[in-house]
């Protein structure tokens, strides 16, 4: 995996457009985001997934600062 930036990018474009506002939405588009890039090849068997998951469900709160300040 080149940088977790990346899927959080991709996960936060997701939530936007799925209009997720809580933690329970922002775990679901994590998980969706990083169980395709694995079955598109982006993310390898070698990289660990479960950590780079839960780094990405404890960014929520930026995600909820970047929402804020949209006025979403």
């Amino acid at each position: 995996m080149e940088d977790i930036n990346q899927l959080y990018r991709e996960i936060t474009k997701r939530a936007k457009a799925n209009g997720v506002v809580d933690q329970e939405g922002w775990d679901g588009i994590v998980d969706e985001v990083v169980e395709q890039f694995r079955t598109d090849g982006e993310i390898s068997d070698d990289d660990e997934t479960p950590g780079m998951q839960e780094d990405l469900r404890a960014r929520f709160g930026e995600y909820e600062e970047v929402i804020r300040g949209e006025g979403f």
